[in-house]
């Protein structure tokens, strides 16, 4: 049996985001950051959901960076991708936040994970 979004309104889905070599400052010329996304089904049967990437701009909107992707894993699968995120030089100065959630995209968050980086001016 597969539990899919739209037959349980929340499945136990964890998300773990790691960034590598904390605190991440992106410099004026701009670059890049490497981070781990780590999800685990904890749910006693295989489970289908959707999963997504977004940043909040300093300015506090929302933007989207990959997906939503709908993903399936069995029952006590964990899955993690290495993955590297490019800021450009134009990207406006201050203070990030990378959101990886899993859900139903884009209003139902099961559960969610984020850590911060800055731009330099």
């Amino acid at each position: 049996m597969v539990l899919c979004v739209d037959a349980d309104p929340r499945l136990d889905i964890a998300v773990t985001l790691t960034p590598d070599n904390p605190p991440i400052v992106i410099p004026a010329s701009g670059g890049t950051f490497w981070y781990n996304l780590a999800l685990a089904n904890n749910e006693p049967d295989a489970a289908a959901f959707d999963a997504w990437i977004d940043t909040t701009l300093p300015s506090g909107t929302l933007y989207p960076l990959l997906g939503p992707y709908v993903l399936t894993m069995t029952a006590g699968e964990v899955k993690d991708w290495n993955l590297t995120q490019y800021v450009p030089p134009y990207a406006p100065v201050g203070v990030y936040s990378l959101n990886a959630s899993v859900g139903v995209h884009p209003d139902k968050v099961w559960s969610s994970d984020s850590f911060s980086f800055e731009k330099l001016p």
